[in-house]
C-alpha cells in the first residue's frame, strides 16, 4: 500500500533545523564518559600498582611452605597429578630468592590445594 505523499511539503521527515545538533546528541555519550572521567580525578595511583607478594615461607614455613611447593613442583609425580586434574599448578615461582606470581595467579585468593 503506497501512503507517501506526493508533495514533499506535506512529508513529515522532512529536515528539521541544522544537522550539528544531531552531532553534539551522537557524541553525548563520550561528553558524559569524559566529564565523569574528570570528575572522578582521573586514575588512583593505586591502580596501576602490582601487589608484591609476601617474602618466601613467611610467617611459618609450616602454614605457607612457598619453597616446599616449588620443589615438589619440579616432580613428575606432580605434572601426573597436574594433568590429571587432581590439583592445580601453582601461580608462583621463585626467581633471585622471590616470590613471582604468574600472570594469570589470584593474588589474594590462595591456593588451599597445592
Amino acid at each position: 500500500m503506497d501512503v507517501a505523499a506526493d508533495n514533499p511539503a506535506l512529508q513529515h521527515f522532512k529536515k528539521q533545523g541544522p544537522f550539528f545538533i544531531w552531532i553534539v546528541v551522537a557524541n553525548a555519550f563520550w561528553l558524559y564518559m569524559a566529564l565523569e572521567f574528570l570528575y572522578q580525578h582521573a586514575f588512583d595511583d593505586e591502580v596501576f600498582k602490582k601487589p608484591l607478594p609476601p617474602p618466601l615461607d613467611t610467617p611459618n614455613p609450616a602454614t605457607t611452605p612457598d619453597t616446599k611447593q616449588w620443589n615438589f613442583s619440579k616432580t613428575d609425580t606432580y605434572r601426573y597429578l597436574v594433568d590429571a586434574g587432581h590439583i592445580r599448578p601453582i601461580q608462583f615461582e621463585i626467581k633471585d630468592g622471590k616470590k613471582v606470581y604468574s600472570k594469570w595467579a589470584g593474588v589474594n585468593k590462595p591456593m588451599e590445594d597445592c
